[in-house]
């Protein structure tokens, strides 16, 4: 591949000023504010317009405005803002949530849809059936012709855990006719899409109605691809033409024309697309046998070449050296041999409290990285060894702040489960928290360190083990009883360890600790990624060098802990990360428009539908990929080896 394609690849438009005002608007319609957002676009327009800018940068502008202007307008003038909140009851007065319900149901009766949902939404805060209070509210948003809202809610409707799977199917029908009739095709398409997939039998009729949503939106996507190749926004055509290719069944002959404009191969585009036949079935997503032709036959060296990716000189060569596993791999050895004593007990979280308090010895150092120090101690008395796991200054100040140990150690002992790695106790070193675990054998990072590849069958086991502890802590009821949602944010390698007591099982570890350290969810998905090592960066997701792709949609992070198992998984069986690269811009740029080669590319004997597993979820939008780890999970079990 020549210098000249390299470099276009790695090409990036460079923010326009105006592009600050933009992400200010688009605050107003995260919160509901469409009117203020309008307006807010409006001003920008005449700005755009009357401004100083180069031709394709102001018409990029006023393309990209005038879209999010008609979206506020339509949104304000359908009345979609939220229904009133009633005015809350007193504390004292005893509310029984059943009579919110029926006050709901009667206003209903009279066409009162309005009042009838405020009722409603009462009625789920206050407790009442919430499967029952989001089926009405759904019917009664259909007769306000509220397409979104109706669609808000039935998406509400999938959330539900305790829903069984047949209510769980005729919801996402149902999601599914809402979008198509509000004009929502991509939300459409993959409703429909998932219930096809899962019995073309049951839902025969509607692959009809699925084919003509994937012409509407074959052509949206040829329209505004023309539009972007105008404009010269290169990373935007490049995400379209994956789109077409890999999710709309566009030929090569139909995508070539545009891919010569561009200034690259239309073969780029199609390279993990495995046509039958000539017939590329994307959605039946069968794996299928490779294509013989001379395009095909290039060793994985020249694929990983062409793509450019930097200091990869063959498949399972890394791109940095990992820490050594020798003991005292730690800044500061003189630790070894001091002592570290439980902190005050009312301190203490209440599952962690004991009749005395414990002392510990430092025997060795384990290992320090960018966040943590682990260091192997002894308990008094007992003898039993533990790993007292504490943060590095790198930090910031919270390293020395007790209270957020207590909240870190809370969040941990609140788990029970066999994939997670138990907290014994909160101990000080000379002002120092840490935080007292179990002792675990060596980390996934050390094992790979000693291996190009791991078998298929490993790479199954240690998965499952991994997908086991990763979904507990996405949704699992404490030891508190109380239900608790836990994301890690921050998964690789180094995070998963051997439960020595078990073979064959492994534990995850600092899971919740970037939320902790972030503040909230929101701020924790981009927390530290530009202080963060660049081979760190290997396992981030798109959406945490621009969290707008996941805040917008306000969902919470489960793809990206889906995102980072991909790119574990691709290294287990390949030796290898999907990107490398020596920059953090080079990094962001292959995780936001580059797809991986295929994990089969570069090792043969990966079965097909594993193949297919791990880069469905390495897909660039955080909705495209796997909507949950069990979901995940039940995908993995169904693989042959």
């Amino acid at each position: 591949m020549s210098e000249e394609h390299t470099e276009q690849e790695h090409f990036q438009p460079i923010p326009s000023p105006f592009d600050v005002r933009i992400q200010e608007a688009d605050l107003y319609i995260t919160h509901g504010l469409y009117d203020e957002a309008a307006s807010a676009y409006q001003n920008l327009l005449e700005d755009i317009k009357n401004g100083d800018l180069d031709s394709k940068e102001k018409n990029r502008l006023i393309l990209l405005v005038q879209e999010k202007l008609n979206k506020a307008i339509d949104k304000s003038t359908s009345g979609e803002i939220e229904s009133p909140v009633p005015p809350a009851q007193p504390e004292s007065e005893e509310v029984d949530p059943a009579r919110f319900f029926n006050e709901g149901l009667a206003l209903k009766d009279v066409d009162l849809f309005e009042e009838a949902i405020a009722e409603f939404e009462r009625a789920v805060k206050m407790g009442h059936d919430k499967f029952e209070c989001y089926e009405q509210i759904v019917e009664c948003a259909l007769a306000l012709e509220k397409n979104e809202q109706a669609l808000e809610f039935v998406e509400k409707i999938l959330e539900l855990e305790e829903i069984d799977e047949q209510e769980r199917d005729k919801a996402k029908l149902r999601a599914a006719e809402i979008a198509d009739r509000a004009g929502d095709y991509q939300r459409s398409f993959e409703y429909y899409s998932e219930l096809w997939l899962k019995d073309p039998e049951a839902y025969g009729e509607v692959k009809e109605r699925l084919d003509d949503i994937k012409e509407k939106l074959k052509k949206e996507h040829m329209d505004r691809l023309k539009q972007f190749i105008e404009l010269g926004d290169i990373v935007e055509c490049r995400v379209l033409l994956e789109i077409l290719a890999k999710e709309l069944d566009a030929t090569k002959e139909e995508l070539s024309p545009y891919c010569e404009k561009l200034g690259f191969p239309v073969s780029d585009i199609f390279l993990d697309i495995v046509p039958v036949d000539g017939k590329v079935d994307t959605l039946a997503g069968d794996a299928h046998k490779r294509d013989t032709s001379s395009e095909r036959k290039k060793t994985s060296v020249q694929v990983v070449k062409e793509l450019g990716l930097p200091d990869v000189e063959r498949p399972g060569t890394r791109p940095a050296p990992r820490a050594s596993s020798k003991g005292f791999d730690i800044s500061d050895p003189s630790l070894i041999g001091t002592k570290l004593n439980t902190i005050e007990q009312d301190l203490l979280p209440p599952l962690l409290r004991k009749q005395s308090a414990g002392e510990y010895t430092v025997v060795r150092g384990v290992g320090e990285g960018n966040t943590c120090l682990a260091l192997e101690v002894k308990e008094s008395g007992s003898g039993r060894t533990f790993i007292a796991q504490g943060l590095v200054a790198a930090s910031g100040k919270i390293a020395n702040n007790v209270e957020f140990y207590v909240k870190w150690a809370t969040v941990i002992s609140n788990m029970n489960c066999k994939q997670v790695a138990k907290i014994h106790d909160v101990a000080i070193l000379d002002k120092r928290p840490f935080l007292i675990m179990e002792h675990l054998g060596p980390s996934l990072d050390k094992v790979l360190e000693e291996n190009d590849a791991l078998p298929v069958e490993m790479v199954l086991e240690i998965s499952h083990n991994l997908l086991k502890g990763i979904a507990y802590c996405h949704t699992h009821l404490g030891l508190d009883g109380e239900r608790h949602k836990v994301y890690h944010l921050d998964l690789r390698p180094s995070r998963i360890l051997w439960d020595p007591r078990r073979k064959g099982r492994q534990k995850v570890i600092n899971q919740g600790l970037l939320t902790l350290l972030a503040g909230d969810i929101d701020s924790s998905l981009c927390y530290g990624i530009f202080d963060c090592p660049h081979h760190l960066l290997a396992y981030k997701a798109p959406e945490q060098f621009q969290p707008e792709l996941l805040l917008k949609l306000h969902r919470p992070p489960v793809c990206t802990d889906i995102y980072a198992i991909g790119v574990v998984m691709y290294e287990m069986l390949t030796g290898c990360t999907p990107f490398v690269g020596p920059t953090y811009d080079d990094y962001m740029t292959q995780h936001l428009t580059r797809y991986p080669i295929p994990p089969k590319v570069l090792v043969s004997t990966i079965p097909e539908d594993l193949d297919a597993i791990v880069l469905k979820c390495l897909r660039k939008k955080p909705m495209e990929r796997w909507r949950s780890v069990t979901e995940l999970e039940l995908a993995l079990e169904k693989v042959k080896i």
